[in-house]
Parts: structure tokens; sequence; C-alpha cells
């Protein structure tokens, strides 16, 4: 009961869909922010 109210169902597919998204927002983010900074350098 305690892990069904600490993790509800609308959390499961939550944090399932945040992986597949983070992996690839990640280098994305990671390239954005090295242009940004070089181009405040």
């Amino acid at each position: 009961m305690d892990w069904n109210k600490k993790h509800p169902p609308a959390a499961s597919p939550f944090p399932i869909q945040t992986q597949p998204t983070d992996i690839k927002k990640r280098p994305f983010i990671k390239k954005g922010r090295l242009k940004q900074t070089r181009r405040q350098v």
C-alpha cells in the first residue's frame, strides 16, 4: 500500500518516458550548452 502511494500508476509512465527522452536530450543539451558557452566566451 505504501509503495502504491509513493509510486502511483500515473508516475509509472512518467519516468519510463523521461528515460528515453533524457538520453536523446542529453547529447542535444550538451551540444547546445557547449555552443552557448563557446559563443559567450
